[in-house]
C-alpha cells in the first residue's frame, strides 16, 4: 500500500485510503454486540459503480456462533444474487438492495429485498436460475444458502410482490 501511495500528497493519500475503506466496509451497528464489519468488497464496489444503493441494518443479530466461511458464503451469495437482479432494472429509483438482520429470541432472520425484472419462477421454494447455461436448475448460490440455513437449524424462503423480491433466511442461534 505504501509503495502504491509513494509520490502522492498526504491529502491525496488520505482520500485514497478513505475511499478504499468506504467501498470495502459497511459499518453495522447492533444493539447488543457492538459494531460489526461485514467486508463486502466486490459487491460494494459493483454497487457504487452501477448506481445501486445498498443498505444494511443489523438489529441485535450476532453471527459468532457460525463458521466464518458460512457467514461470508451466506451474505456473499445473497448480495451477489441481488446485485445481479438489480443490474437489469432500468429505473434508477428501483436500483436498491436492502439487507436486514434481526434477532428475536434464538431466531435470527436475514431479509434481503431487491427489485427485479421479469417473472419469478419457483421450484420447491427456490427460484429457478435465469442463467442460460444453468436453465432448469436452481442457482448454486441459492442452494448453498439453503444448505447453510439448514445446517444452523433454519431454512430459506423466497417470495415476490410485483417486481419486489424477498429472500428470508432463518437461523437458530446456538
Amino acid at each position: 500500500m505504501l509503495r502504491l501511495l509513494n509520490g502522492y500528497s498526504i491529502t491525496t493519500s488520505k482520500l485514497f485510503i478513505f475511499f478504499i475503506f468506504y467501498y470495502q466496509k459497511i459499518e453495522v451497528k447492533t444493539s447488543k454486540s457492538g459494531t460489526r464489519y461485514f467486508i463486502l468488497t466486490e459487491n460494494s464496489l459493483r454497487c457504487g459503480e452501477q448506481g445501486i444503493q445498498l443498505t444494511y441494518t443489523g438489529n441485535g443479530a450476532d453471527f459468532s456462533f457460525m463458521n466464518v466461511m458460512d457467514v461470508y458464503s451466506l451474505f456473499g451469495n445473497a448480495v451477489s444474487n441481488a446485485v445481479e437482479a438489480v443490474q437489469k432494472v432500468e429505473n434508477p429509483e428501483k436500483r436498491v438492495i436492502d439487507i436486514l438482520s434481526e434477532r428475536k429470541g434464538d431466531l435470527i432472520n436475514i431479509t434481503v429485498t431487491n427489485f427485479f425484472c421479469g417473472q419469478l419462477v419457483l421450484d420447491n421454494g427456490l427460484p429457478v436460475t435465469t442463467k442460460a447455461e444453468e436453465k432448469g436448475f436452481h442457482g448454486y448460490g441459492m442452494k448453498s444458502m439453503q444448505l447453510i440455513a439448514q445446517k444452523y437449524g433454519g431454512n430459506l424462503h423466497c417470495s415476490s410482490n410485483g417486481d419486489l423480491f424477498m429472500l428470508h433466511i432463518y437461523l437458530l442461534q446456538q
